[in-house]
């Protein structure tokens, strides 16, 4: 036996079940108490229900989150239609909750119950727990019953928008702070996602409550009742005279019961009399007061307050009082329902009235699951968010936050924020030009209730992997701060959401891909060639900054891959190796190359065999031939950072000694090269000459650095000395050194920077040619540079002579052969080929991408121009007895459509508005449950090889998953005449686009600019005027097709859907048409499994009950003539 509170499971008892009596036994059902010993109860009672069947322990948390309006008998399959947002919001998060780490698989048997170390911990457990729950025992339990379990023992029950979800809240804060199970808890297993999609829940969800009602002994609701004037028990007892109708199997009994005797007298058979009553206190009245059925079935039913009952009713005793509330959501509904909160949205010309407005439409849509089903038919969300892009001006902070309030950000506790409304929030929240628009402060909440959802909520990684996981939020971001619609300080904090939406959402379609695209598309300014389609002047789309913002974006990316999970999944969606080179370019700045540095040193620290796989692709030859322009301060304490294997950069510099990464040391002697060649190139100048010609000295001041560096390590470190074996990086260092003398030979006078680092090239010149891991003929070159060197410092002062013993090779043979091996490095023609790749695959990008900004922009004006035409959910509102009625004449016409016997009977308006686009009543429901999505990263992923050649990553023909499998251009035969247009059929809709046509070159035009010949159809006009309507169906909507003949040519096909409509399309020639058929068949068969779905049946079957509109083929034509 189990107790629910809110759904939740708080206590259980086995009891044993009661055995059945012999004899037929009086029973008294009694909700409350008529004891005053047993305390005063003073409680609301929406229903009740007493089923004779066991349920299973997740129908309780379901039937909680019906809410109190929910007045049937659970007898619906589809049960979840009647959820608002919050709840199923709150069912989706209890569904996370059991598949998160570090909590109980319940929906294994061999799963450990944590019941026992809840009772364990918990000095408030139940009585009932420590009989049944001895230390060591543990038992399987449900979902309810595990969670339910954890509920018990949190000392804290908040939730974030449900009291039933206290214990998914403490559950989801375990979660996100990653605490482990201490030695003394026991090890759960997280359940996967097909054991939650076969549990209990689950099958509620989808198959209903499953409780037949032949099991219900008796419901009844208060929505049921009725007042009755003069009768009841008010008089007597203190209450409001009501009439509460009975439900169930008690009802049947008692109008059985009551048939069977007539007369008043006692039922004949010897079925077991049975009554109901509900007891309720007032905490101001001694006594008690009652609410009670009769004692006997059948007769006149009486009471204790002496009136006549009826059978099938409950006796009220008491101060019962049934109070019906009137409630504005409901109110909105009866007048029009959403419709008329958005008429008022519309008609709001203030700030206080927008606020207004706005505040009664989230009342309407938050607990009533009617306004919601119909603000989504509506598509009221694209509505609404048109009407507020051209009020964003008055938008003020407590339009704000009511609109965002309602989709789920928990401004008093912003640790409770998650998003509730996906489908508000996706079109609303998710409009970046919107709030852009708005003023600054607003545009500044507006980007912090981003890092409040992913970073400060309890509910995190819920918002993140089951709510914005889907929605393309950083492809979003990105194409925000392309379009410039964030400035100034707002554009470091659309920096800041970029970073937390990142870390949250790592994923490689929707996160990897499009930041490394938008890096290399971005990153390096310069010409792109190639063609970019769509020419229109409305794609034409300015961008500025853009090498600036990318590397912001860069810094992000870098950021966040020293997380070592998200470097981890970045390695397996693309070679880390070629991206690092794609990234760093031919000319890149200091800045780039910083980051690069950066990203190369994570890159080391968390695979040790990156050094040899860089190597391969010839990734440190690139970085010796491009870095060293772009070498500063900054970037050589980088360099020196990936030689030594630091990490930490807070660490003292100092304390590394140890050479841990060869590779880089090339690049870090061909940088020393290049930035001697910039000081001898102004070692003439004084401070004030280099100060009149604004030049810094920030070069010499980087070769001061790097050659205190080098001697310290040379002093210090055996392993740095060592990589002077290798004759090729002796020689770089010997190269770099005499080209600076020879250059410095030819200046007149040598300034002091130019002076100071000579000294200190000298200094280490000598070093090396002291040192026996260097080659004896370099030692003898080194000697010659330095006497030339020592001339330059002291003109006038004898050279010192050195002892040749000392730079005698000391070397062995093995040791000189094996040095030669180690100089060997790739010739400069595998870089060349290296870099060339890397530029053609750049350019790839880049064309790509800015096709890919130019389609965007195309689609956000036309889904926006398609909004702006949608106008059917305000027609009921202007008609003539609308609550707006529009005072011009208005003509009616009949609609194109029949029903049985080839009658069309339906009217339709006749003016000049667009017809919308129709939203296909066979789509996912918005307020669903669905099982949470699997985390990839339990799963072992193997690391992109850098060899691997399908590293792409943006192509116009792979990257978009392009939504139309296949584009025919036919003529829609409308009456006498023809309208061009486009079919599409895509993976999921087939779509039907007028007033466009697809070229001979494959792009989509308007029908005024293409040919005659596109558009001749024998024996008819086509009209290029007409109204442009853009309709779709979902493949489960297409019932069935069939070839048609059109004015003697045997080119048509029409198609016939689910929804009461057909669709005649005439095709230029037999082979289109065949083709266009061949696809449409096989949907048909892969969604029409079932012969009695045919079409033949069904329209049999409409004429045989007169079913009006059931099919609406055009006049004139059969489903079976040709």
């Amino acid at each position: 036996m189990g107790l629910f509170f809110d759904g939740v499971l708080q206590d259980v008892l086995n009891w044993q079940y009661p055995k059945g009596e012999s004899t037929a036994q009086h029973m008294l059902y009694s909700i409350g108490s008529n004891d005053s010993s047993e305390g005063k109860l003073s409680w609301s009672l929406a229903s009740a229900y007493l089923l004779s069947m066991p349920i299973g322990e997740d129908v309780p948390r379901f039937i909680h989150h019906l809410g109190p309006r929910y007045s049937g008998n659970f007898q619906d399959p589809g049960l979840v239609r009647f959820l608002t947002y919050e709840a199923s919001t709150s069912l989706n998060m209890f569904l996370t909750s059991v598949s998160s780490k570090h909590y109980a698989n319940p929906l294994s048997p061999s799963a450990t119950s944590p019941i026992h170390s809840a009772t364990a911990t918990s000095s408030s457990s139940s009585p009932i727990h420590q009989q049944q729950l001895k230390p060591g025992s543990y038992q399987p339990m449900s979902i309810a019953a595990a969670l339910g379990a954890i509920a018990i023992a949190s000392s804290t029950s908040s939730s974030s928008i449900h009291s039933s979800l206290h214990e998914a809240s403490s559950n989801g804060s375990a979660a996100a702070s990653g605490n482990a199970p201490t030695q003394n808890e026991p090890s759960y297993i997280p359940a996967s996602k097909q054991s939650i999609i076969q549990s209990g829940m689950m099958k509620v969800v989808k198959n209903g409550a499953g409780i037949p009602e032949s099991h219900i002994v008796f419901s009844f609701s208060a929505a049921d009742c009725t007042q009755t004037s003069g009768s009841g028990s008010g008089a007597g007892s203190g209450g409001v005279g009501v009439g509460i109708p009975l439900r169930g199997q008690l009802k049947l009994k008692a109008k059985a019961a009551a048939s069977a005797d007539p007369s008043g007298g006692k039922p004949m058979s010897r079925t077991p009399s049975s009554s109901l009553s509900l007891n309720f206190h007032q905490r101001d009245i001694s006594g008690s007061s009652i609410l009670s059925s009769s004692s006997e079935l059948g007769g006149e039913f009486g009471s204790s307050s002496g009136m006549k009952r009826k059978p099938d009713e409950v006796e009220v005793v008491g101060d019962v009082f049934v109070v019906k509330a009137a409630c504005l959501d409901s109110a909105l509904w009866k007048i029009g329902g959403a419709a008329v909160a958005l008429k008022l949205v519309q008609l709001a010309k203030t700030p206080h009235e927008l606020s207004r407005s706005l505040g009664i439409l989230v009342d309407g849509l938050r607990n009533n699951w009617q306004n919601s089903e119909d603000m989504e038919r509506l598509r009221g969300y694209g509505i609404l968010g048109d009407m507020l892009r051209s009020k964003a001006a008055i938008i003020n902070l407590t339009t704000f936050e009511t609109m965002f309030e309602f989709l789920g950000v928990n401004f008093s506790s912003p640790e409770h924020s998650t998003v509730v409304n996906v489908v508000g929030y996706r079109v609303v929240a998710l409009d970046f030009d919107l709030w852009s628009r708005a003023k600054k402060e607003i545009q500044q909440v507006y980007l912090e209730h981003f890092v409040t959802l992913l970073k400060t909520s309890r509910y995190k990684t819920f918002n993140a992997k089951q709510r914005l996981s889907k929605m393309s939020v950083v492809r979003k971001l990105l194409f925000a701060l392309q379009a410039d619609w964030y400035h100034g300080e707002l554009l470091n904090n659309l920096m800041e959401v970029l970073h937390v939406t990142v870390e949250m959402m790592f994923s490689k379609e929707d996160t990897i891909k499009p930041l490394v695209s938008y890096l290399a598309a971005n990153l390096h300014e310069g010409p792109i060639s190639g063609a970019a389609s769509p020419h229109s002047v409305m794609s034409r789309f300015e961008v500025r900054n853009s090498q600036g913002k990318a590397e912001q974006v860069l810094t992000v990316l870098v950021s966040a891959l020293s997380n070592q999970t998200l470097y981890t999944k970045f390695i397996t969606a693309l070679p880390i190796t070629r991206i690092c080179i794609l990234l760093l370019g031919d000319n890149p700045t200091c800045f780039v190359a910083l980051r690069i540095l950066q990203l190369i040193n994570t890159c080391v620290r968390y695979t040790s065999s990156f050094s040899r796989k860089f190597e391969l692709i010839s990734g440190w030859s690139v970085m010796k031939t491009v870095l060293p322009g772009a070498w500063s301060s900054e970037v050589n304490e980088a360099g020196f950072d990936i030689l030594l294997g630091r990490f930490d950069t807070t660490a003292d510099p100092d304390s590394y000694a140890v050479v841990t990464c060869q590779g880089i040391m090339p690049t870090i002697l061909a940088a020393l090269q290049h930035c001697l060649g910039v000081v001898s190139a102004r070692a003439h100048l004084s401070d004030d000459e280099a100060e009149a010609s604004h030049l810094t000295r920030d070069t010499e001041t980087t070769v001061e650095a790097m050659h205190e560096r080098m001697m310290m390590l040379h002093s210090s470190s055996a392993t740095f000395r060592e990589l002077f074996r290798s004759q090729q990086t002796t020689q770089s260092f010997i190269d770099a050194y005499k080209n600076f003398v020879d250059k410095l030979k030819s200046v007149l006078s040598i300034n002091q920077w130019a002076t100071r680092i000579l000294e200190k090239l000298s200094h280490l010149g000598l070093a090396l040619a002291l040192d026996n891991t260097v080659a004896g003929g370099q030692k003898r070159e080194i000697l010659d540079v330095l006497q030339t060197a020592d001339g330059l410092l002291n003109p006038v002062s004898p050279t010192p002579g050195i002892d040749p013993n000392l730079i005698t090779d000391m070397r062995s043979v093995r040791q000189r052969f094996a040095s030669a091996r180690f100089s060997m490095q790739v010739g400069e023609r595998t870089v060349i080929k290296t870099m060339t790749r890397m530029a053609e695959w750049r350019k790839t990008i880049q064309v790509s991408e800015r096709k890919r900004f130019r389609k965007s922009i195309l689609d956000l004006r036309e889904h926006r121009r398609q909004v702006s035409r949608l106008s059917e959910w305000s027609n009921i509102l202007s008609s003539e007895r609308g609550l707006w009625p529009d005072s011009k004449q208005r003509l009616w016409r009949l609609d194109e459509t029949e029903g049985p016997h080839r009658i069309r009977m339906k009217l339709e308006p006749q003016d000049d508005k667009p017809a919308p686009s129709r939203v296909d009543t066979l789509s996912e429901l918005v307020r669903d449950v669905h099982p949470p999505d699997s985390d990839t990263l339990s799963v072992h992923q193997t690391e992109v090889p850098p060899w691997a050649d399908s590293y792409e990553i943006s192509s116009t023909e792979m990257e978009d998953k392009q939504l139309a499998e296949d584009i025919v251009d036919d003529k829609l035969r409308a009456g006498v005449d023809s309208s061009p247009g486009l079919l599409i059929v895509g993976r999921t809709h087939v779509y039907m686009l007028d007033g466009v046509v697809e070229n001979d070159d494959g792009e989509v035009i308007d029908a005024h600019d293409a040919p005659k010949r596109l558009l001749f159809i024998p024996g008819s006009i086509v009209e290029l005027d007409g109204p442009q309507r853009a309709q779709r169906w979902a493949h489960a909507q297409i019932a069935t097709c069939s070839v048609k003949r059109f004015l003697f040519r045997d080119v048509a096909l029409e198609m016939y859907y689910k929804d009461s409509r057909s669709l005649l399309v005439v095709f230029h020639n037999k082979k289109m048409r065949s083709e266009a058929e061949s696809r449409l068949i096989g949907i048909i068969n892969k969604n029409n499994a079932d012969p009695a779905l045919s079409i033949a049946a069904l329209y049999s079957a409409s004429q045989q009950s007169g079913v009006q509109n059931a099919f609406k083929p055009p006049v004139g034509r059969t489903f079976n003539s040709h």
